[in-house]
């Protein structure tokens, strides 16, 4: 359905906005179908859009239910490079970690890896992991 979607606006000539593209990410991502979302998120970077951390999040979160954790942490890169982390970013990463099968400590782990883009998060509190 993205596909036929994405065509239709396309042979409309519409100009879709990142919020169009976000909704289709986030829809995607609830329907469990990463593959999907991200392809609408490169849709997206294909049309010379900034995704937004609410777009990132609902693909990580995709790949998350789909266990995908590679491309969930290649996300979650991005958007520290960018400077977009937020403490849904770092669940969402925590998450695929853990429906990938990972052991908790590769959570742990990943937190620690990511302190510094954790650290100044509103709610964020690392006192409780063994870094």
């Amino acid at each position: 359905e993205v596909e036929k979607w994405l065509k239709r606006a396309e042979d409309l000539s519409l100009d879709l906005s990142m919020v169009s593209y976000g909704c289709l990410v986030d829809a995607c991502a609830k329907a469990s179908s990463a593959q999907l979302a991200l392809r609408a998120l490169q849709r997206a970077k294909d049309a010379k859009l900034q995704p937004n951390a609410m777009t990132y999040n609902a693909a990580m979160d995709a790949c998350a239910k789909c266990g995908n954790f590679a491309q969930a942490q290649e996300i979650f890169t991005t958007m520290q490079d960018q400077q977009m982390v937020t403490m849904e970013s770092v669940t969402s990463l925590v998450r695929a970690s853990s429906r990938a099968k990972r052991p908790w400590q590769e959570s742990e782990a990943l937190l620690c890896n990511t302190q510094h883009s954790v650290a100044s998060l509103p709610g964020a509190d690392l006192r409780l992991l063994n870094c």
